[in-house]
């Protein structure tokens, strides 16, 4: 990518990505805020955009609110260049945080990208993602530092089958078309 970057970040909210130098940012959010430069539902479809229009997509806290995650990755999809990379910050589905807000309508681990591109069941969709990173926020991550200086497998263990061990997952995953 050479010349201006163009960010899409959708569900800004009030802590919006401010980007770099090198990019053009996009606000979009339900809500008329300050900052916002798009007002629009993510669930009306088909966003207003154009096709291949964004080298880069940033979704932070806002996939677990949507109903219908197929249909905004597809749309995501569609106004992605080819090979934009996509940012996904989610609450892990076994922490409190993705429990106690009531407007959270979907629950997400390691795997839940896997049905646009990888894995067994990539058919049901045809917006295909590469994901090329996740990194997960420990919930008690002095405790798991301590716990993994005798067994790093059993601290693993924890973390996936304990509740409120890890709070969010942030994915980093390109676009392929």
């Amino acid at each position: 990518m050479s010349g201006i970057i163009k960010v899409l970040e959708i569900g800004s909210g009030l802590n919006p990505y401010q980007g770099r130098e090198d990019e053009e940012v996009i606000h979009l959010d339900c809500r008329h805020l300050p900052h916002i430069e798009q007002i629009w539902n993510l669930e009306n479809f088909p966003y207003p955009f154009p096709e291949n229009y964004f080298d880069k997509i940033i979704a932070l806290d806002v996939l677990e609110h949507l109903s219908n995650n197929m249909k905004v990755v597809e749309q995501l999809w569609r106004i992605a260049k080819p090979g934009a990379l996509f940012i996904v910050r989610v609450p892990y589905w076994s922490s409190c945080l993705a429990h106690r807000d009531p407007t959270h309508q979907l629950f997400f681990d390691e795997h839940s990208f896997d049905y646009f591109g990888a894995g067994n069941y990539s058919f049901y969709s045809h917006a295909k993602l590469k994901v090329l990173n996740i990194n997960e926020e420990e919930a008690y991550p002095r405790l798991f530092r301590f716990l993994n200086l005798f067994s790093p497998r059993l601290v693993r263990g924890i973390k996936k089958h304990f509740l409120n061990m890890i709070k969010s997952l942030t994915f980093e995953m390109k676009f392929e078309k």
